[in-house]
């Protein structure tokens, strides 16, 4: 019994630690941005459940995202799964674009804004300007 209270622990500590440095990872994201035009190349629902009686309950897997996009001429490929980063629960399809946030200093630092859906290189020119004004904001 005890043995199972230590691996608890244990479990929970590695979590919070994991989930600290991912959003210290978004907020430097965040804080010193750039932007481009990203292509989801893969998406992944949540799968299965695990669920004890009076608690939270999770999904078995988390949502995956996998997505691509160019910077200086640079073909980079990224991607996280919910819980580093918002991931969408009804996902996108592949081929689907929206706006990349990145790491000016490390551009493979980087999280896709579902938010900002781009059809066309006039909505890219449209979040540009309105991000001088308003830009995204991390939110936990």
């Amino acid at each position: 019994m005890i043995g199972y209270i230590i691996l608890g622990i244990v479990a929970v500590g590695f979590y919070v630690a994991i989930m600290r440095h991912n959003s210290n990872e978004n907020k430097k994201i965040f804080n010193n941005p750039e932007y481009t035009i990203g292509v989801v190349t893969y998406f992944s629902n949540a799968k299965g459940v695990i669920g004890v009686p009076n608690t939270v309950t999770v999904p078995a897997k988390s949502a995956e995202i996998k997505y691509k996009y160019e910077v200086g001429g640079d073909s980079i490929e990224n991607g996280y799964v919910d819980g580093e980063f918002k991931v969408p629960f009804s996902g996108p399809i592949a081929g689907e674009k929206y706006l990349v946030i990145y790491l000016k200093a490390n551009p493979q630092k980087s999280r896709m804004l579902f938010d900002y859906p781009v059809k066309d290189s006039s909505d890219y020119t449209k979040y540009m300007e309105e991000f001088k004004i308003h830009p995204p904001q991390f939110r936990k």
